[in-house]
């Protein structure tokens, strides 16, 4: 499911999912239908919580996170404030470059560490100051949105891993974001108004579950994790697929999202 919007995640906090869109208060597990007054009805509790710093490239574990109207945030990592591109214009992802699996980040003060096997780590600012970087019109998706043009060493950095040029751009609340909403499918969602990202494809959060993965490797010949499906939360729950029937999910008492769509991955 695909979730949206703010507050505080702690693991272990009771909570539901697979891709949601749009959080407004609550922090604890539910299921739920879309109308109001309906009792949420406790499905399982947080396991994992993850976030992609920069899209394409692997997580980092989180233990607790701040859910924000564009993913979750947590001790200077965001959830994809950053992202490259090809020089045709398409985004760089782990399809594409499977070597991104090897990327890892750390945060040092005011600095987001990127570090490579057989690379000097790179050193990009957290917020990097929109008067110190180009600002550029994107179009990401079909969707335009403004980005911060990263400049020649980020640009270098990543050109040299993946073995072709590459640029590196960052955006973030205040400078642009992804209108989920807006986003030209081909087909119907249940985006609502409001719900935004900044480089992730449809939306700020997705979710998956213990169970269905569970389920999901009895019928394979070689069993895969979650990160395979690169979800934000992971739910520890008993029923396969029972997700499908979640409309709405709360975290506690402070987060509450909506659902959007079915995973394709």
């Amino acid at each position: 499911m695909a979730l949206q919007e703010a507050l505080t995640t702690r693991e272990g906090a009771t909570f539901t999912a697979l891709v949601v869109g749009s959080a407004l208060k609550y922090l604890w597990m539910s299921k739920v239908r879309a109308a109001r007054g309906k009792l949420f009805q406790l499905v399982g509790h947080v396991a994992e919580l993850c976030v992609y710093p920069m899209k394409g490239c692997r997580a980092v574990q989180l233990q607790s996170a701040k859910a924000t109207i564009t993913g979750l945030t947590s001790g200077g990592f965001h959830d994809r404030w950053w992202m490259m591109e090809y020089m045709a214009g398409t985004p760089v992802t782990m399809k594409t470059e499977p070597r991104l699996t090897l990327v890892t980040f750390t945060i040092d003060g005011d600095w987001l560490v990127v570090s490579a096997p057989d690379m000097t780590p790179l050193r990009l600012p957290v917020h990097p100051d929109p008067a110190s970087y180009p600002i550029k019109s994107l179009k990401i998706y079909g969707i335009e949105m403004n980005v911060l043009e990263c400049g020649p060493e980020a640009n270098d950095w990543f050109s040299r891993y993946i073995g072709q040029t590459v640029l590196v751009y960052h955006s973030r609340p205040g400078i642009g974001t992804h209108d989920t909403y807006e986003h030209p499918l081909g087909w119907d969602t249940d985006a609502r108004k409001g719900d935004r990202t900044v480089f992730a494809y449809l939306t700020a959060y997705l979710l998956t579950t213990t169970a269905s993965l569970s389920e999901l490797n009895h019928r394979l010949d070689s069993p895969v994790s979650s990160r395979h499906f690169r979800p934000n939360i992971v739910v520890q729950n008993s029923l396969p697929f029972d997700e499908d029937n979640w409309e709405e999910i709360r975290i506690g008492n402070n987060a509450k999202f909506h659902y959007v769509q079915p995973c394709r991955r």
